[in-house]
């Protein structure tokens, strides 16, 4: 079971997890979670929610707004501030120097924002990524760009690159490491000492950089479509 519905003004996600003991509310993101166990009643979960719902509206108040992804919007793509405007009905939606431009439906901005965005990113990361594996000559198969909620990115075992295209709005040196750090797992699939001597090797100062997601990283999930 998985589906959201609305409670007293509230849109709630409904979660069924076989792993859950008890019925829990979980927020982040400006999100609601009800999570239920397997065998837990939606009848129950409903009525502890109805006796939480001051607590959720309290923590609800205090979330940081949303940035929407929409025209008019300045969104800042790997260091530079480029403001979103609209273009015309034909064409392919594209980033200049300063700006963000979309074209075709204007009722379709949030998803083509997010388009034009991850295809930015993924041909930096490219570039990245690629000088990156020619100075520790090992090979990638291919980078790929998701919507991840709780990783920034990954390296598989047969070589695939992933990485959340939310990091598109952290800074580029932050982009530099996590380039680097993916491209190290193609040597070292841990996080062993050796793993971070080749992120180290790849990116002196990375250090910076993660901390840098540490602090401000929950600030990219406001981006929202």
């Amino acid at each position: 079971m998985q589906h959201s519905v609305i409670i007293n003004d509230i849109s709630v996600n409904l979660r069924q997890n076989p792993r859950a003991r008890k019925i829990i509310i979980k927020i982040r993101h400006g999100e609601v979670d009800l999570v239920i166990p397997r065998w837990g009643s939606l009848k129950r979960a409903l009525k502890f929610f109805d006796s939480k719902q001051d607590w959720v509206r309290n923590r609800l108040a205090h979330q940081p707004s949303k940035i929407p992804l929409q025209i008019g919007s300045i969104l800042p793509v790997l260091d530079i501030s480029r403001e979103t405007t609209y273009g015309c009905m034909r064409g392919k939606s594209l980033i200049t120097e300063d700006k963000i431009i979309i074209n075709g439906d204007p009722a379709l901005a949030g998803n083509k924002i997010k388009k034009v965005v991850s295809e930015y990113l993924k041909a930096e990361l490219t570039k990245m990524v690629e000088q990156n594996a020619r100075a520790l000559r090992v090979k990638y198969k291919k980078i790929v760009i998701r919507d991840n909620v709780t990783r920034w990115g990954s390296c598989s075992s047969k070589g695939t690159l992933s990485f959340s295209w939310r990091i598109a709005f952290a800074p580029r040196s932050v982009v530099e490491y996590l380039a680097a750090h993916e491209v190290a797992h193609l040597a070292e699939m841990n996080h062993g000492k050796r793993f971070w001597q080749i992120v180290e090797q790849l990116d002196p100062g990375y250090e910076v950089a993660e901390h840098w997601l540490k602090q401000n990283g929950n600030r990219l999930h406001l981006y929202q479509q």
